[in-house]
């Protein structure tokens, strides 16, 4: 069960993702041609289906996997469930896509059952991030249900801990998954989707993301599960 406090923060988040992909939607629209074909489309790079940038929003939660802070005083008393944005342009798509852009992440701490009563270590109560990755899309062809993915990121972790100090930290780490195009299982949906908010593709992702960093007082390892949708324009 999430606090009152969580809950506005992660209602601030998704605010914020939606608030970015209508901007983009608006401004793809606009740029875009005025008279756009329900038609399927066989080539990936044509006007009716290609995509300049995309939006992802996902979650991780304690079912799918965590990611652990440790302490520099040493045990694992705290885990995460993180909440992430990203955003990327598109840079190629002659084999496969490759994409460039920003990460917002948040970080919902959870305090372990033996630390509720020790409490003798302190650990991280706040983390939030900002970074940058590169991501690869194996996507070969038009109407490709299952689109495999790589991609490298780089993070600045500003975190909280419980006795009061703050502080900054480096993270960096691979993630790799797969994404099921919904386009492709339900064409009409997808071709109102681009007439009336210019989406071009739409996808639930499934993603494995792991990260390592550290700096005097903590260090970051682990692996989550995480779930999304994401939406190109």
């Amino acid at each position: 069960m999430l606090k009152p406090s969580e809950t506005k923060r992660l209602l601030a988040v998704i605010a914020l993702s939606v608030g970015l992909l209508s901007g983009a939607a608006q401004a793809s629209l606009v740029s875009g041609s005025s008279e756009i074909s329900a038609a399927p489309v066989v080539s990936a790079r044509s006007a009716g289906t290609s995509a300049r940038f995309g939006l992802e929003i996902t979650a991780g939660t304690s079912g799918f996997g965590t990611q652990q802070f440790e302490t520099s005083a040493g045990g694992l008393p705290f885990t995460k469930k993180p909440l992430r944005t990203q955003f990327d342009v598109h840079l190629l798509e002659s084999i496969g896509v490759v994409g460039v852009g920003p990460s917002l992440e948040y970080y919902f701490t959870e305090v372990a059952d033996g630390y509720r009563t020790a409490g003798a270590v302190p650990g991280v109560t706040k983390a939030v991030a900002v970074g940058a990755q590169a991501r690869y899309q194996a996507r070969y062809f038009e109407w490709q249900t299952l689109v495999p993915m790589i991609s490298y990121s780089f993070e600045k972790l500003n975190y909280r801990l419980s006795d009061g100090a703050r502080g900054w930290a480096d993270a960096k780490g691979l993630t790799v998954g797969a994404w099921l195009y919904l386009n492709a299982l339900d064409r009409a949906t997808a071709a109102s989707f681009r007439r009336e908010l210019g989406v071009s593709r739409t996808y639930i992702t499934f993603e494995r993301r792991t990260l390592l960093g550290a700096d005097e007082r903590i260090a970051l390892s682990g692996s989550s599960y995480q779930l999304g949708m994401r939406f190109e324009l």
